[in-house]
């Protein structure tokens, strides 16, 4: 991996919280009328810099980004002004420029040497930065301080022998660097302009139509525009993009009905960026042997995810860039798909069952979650059916193994070894989006005919992971939410799992089997 480092990494967000210095207009008086022995100039902080030769090349600059007529008014400001020689090879007349350096090097409030060990100053830009005592002198975002506390009518001057390019935070890097115009695009499609309530409003009363920008990356994913937050990154470049996408496309194929390919196209992008960040800064090579994505993306081989980059350190984390993203496709979006039979917010449907959540907690037996489900009888007559129907989300266009994970009697009753009799069916959309069911025959094959299902009966002695139907593909994607288990989306859910307990209302079919049914869960595997 070549490792590029541009610039001094900022301090953890606690370390900055503690050391922050800040002062108000009466605090910046109080200080220089009692501990300042130096003298307070009756200029103000644009005369005072104007006044210097050595600081012609900054005057400029204010007067070139319009700034020196924020530094002539009557609040309190710290200037960190690079001399003449360190701004030789700027370029003066340039607005943009001359706006990003001085903001940089701009702070509000008085910051002094006075006591000043090693702290960290908000600037203009509301970039943090370092303003530090070392043995002999002070420095300024590591750049020496030739001259300190130069006091104005509103402030203070430091006059600094070097000059440090501005450093773009994480959305900055991702919005002014080439090479990254496909991630570029997508999240720039993220931001969405709204109205703002609170903003628009005074005392209930209608003010003006304000409106503000979010962007969801930002909302749900990771503040990478601010400073005062450390995020590591893993950026993909315009091939890298394309590469992935491609790939991962074939995966969220959309019926008509769900949108189509514009549907499967942000589905797509959204299942890639949720892999990219990561809470804190990641030196490589990874110690954590776990790494989870801001996504909620867990990767049990981070190393791997890391190969050949490049690394940038930035104001507000580090960039790791890539020509390929080595992201597996059963780390990510393909993940196996595990319904807890316990948890009814995805709309289970129940007939004459009674349900109980129950633990398996001192019992000996690994149940997925510790807990599953308890289904007891609760028929009036032989002719009832029990059966319990699991609605499974977020199914990719491919194929999985299915399986329902059953719970042994002996869990509850060491002496109760009876099996369970059971049937199962599928609902599904076909690839015209035609609902459909399909049962399960004896070769655990889906068949369109009821007739053809087959009873199966359980092993009575484990945990029974058992295979309800393997390779069942799935021609349409059903990706209908992330963490959400509102009404509306259940609704949407086309996909669910049916289970039947066939055995008989008799003493002597209830002898051999259980009317009632002990379930962890319903597994989709992917099979890639």
């Amino acid at each position: 991996m070549k490792y590029k480092c541009l610039k001094r990494f900022a301090l953890l967000v606690s370390v900055i919280a503690a050391l922050i210095v800040t002062s108000c207009t009466e605090e910046w008086n109080k200080h220089y009328s009692e501990d300042f022995s130096g003298t307070k100039s009756n200029l103000n902080l644009y005369e005072l810099i104007k006044s210097k030769e050595n600081l012609n090349s900054f005057t400029k600059l204010l007067e070139v980004s319009g700034y020196d007529s924020l530094l002539v008014e009557d609040q309190s400001f710290t200037v960190f002004a690079p001399d003449n020689n360190a701004l030789k090879n700027i370029d003066l007349n340039d607005k943009v420029l001359a706006t990003e350096i001085v903001m940089n090097y701009t702070a509000r409030y008085a910051y002094s040497t006075s006591g000043i060990e090693n702290s960290i100053i908000p600037m203009l830009n509301k970039k943090l930065l370092p303003f530090e005592r070392n043995a002999s002198n002070f420095k300024f975002n590591q750049i020496e301080i030739g001259e300190s506390d130069l006091a104005a009518q509103n402030g203070i001057l430091h006059i600094i022998k070097g000059y440090e390019p501005y450093n773009y935070n994480i959305w900055e890097y991702i919005y002014h660097t080439e090479g990254f115009d496909s991630l570029r695009t997508y999240v720039s499609s993220l931001s969405v302009e709204e109205l703002d309530v609170n903003a628009s409003y005074k005392n209930g009363v209608f003010v003006d139509s304000i409106f503000k920008t979010e962007n969801k990356l930002l909302t749900d994913l990771a503040l990478i525009n601010a400073e005062d937050s450390i995020y590591t990154a893993l950026l993909p470049n315009n091939e890298a993009w394309t590469e992935i996408l491609n790939r991962v496309k074939s995966y969220y194929i959309m019926s008509d009905a769900d949108g189509g390919v514009a549907k499967q196209n942000e589905v797509s992008k959204w299942a890639i960026i949720r892999n990219l960040f990561f809470r804190g800064k990641i030196d490589l090579p990874v110690s954590e042997k776990v790494l989870t994505s801001t996504g909620r993306v867990k990767f049990y081989n981070p190393d791997a995810l890391f190969q050949d980059v490049e690394a940038y350190e930035l104001s507000n984390g580090i960039v790791y860039t890539a020509g390929q993203l080595h992201i597996e496709d059963t780390a990510s979006w393909a993940k196996p798909i595990i319904i807890e039979a316990e948890n009814a917010s995805m709309g289970r449907m129940l007939s004459n069952f009674n349900p109980q959540t129950l633990s398996s907690l001192g019992t000996g037996f690994d149940v997925s979650g510790k807990y599953y489900l308890g289904l007891n009888d609760a028929s009036l007559n032989s002719l009832a059916k029990l059966h319990v129907t699991f609605p499974v989300p977020n199914v990719l266009s491919t194929k999985y193994n299915i399986y329902c994970v059953f719970v042994p009697r002996i869990i509850l009753d060491e002496n109760d070894e009876r099996p369970y009799k059971v049937k199962f069916s599928l609902n599904y959309c076909d690839a015209e989006g035609k609902k459909q069911t399909g049962y399960i025959d004896a070769d655990k094959n889906v068949q369109s005919a009821a007739s053809a299902q087959a009873t199966f009966i359980t092993d009575p002695t484990k945990i029974d992971k058992f295979l309800i139907t393997e390779n069942f593909e799935f021609p349409h994607s059903n990706v209908v939410f992330d963490y959400e288990t509102t009404a509306e989306f259940v609704q949407q859910i086309r996909f669910s799992v049916k289970v039947e307990n066939d055995t008989k209302k008799t003493t002597a079919e209830q002898r051999s089997y259980s009317r009632d049914l002990l379930i962890d869960c319903i597994i989709l595997e992917p099979v890639l």
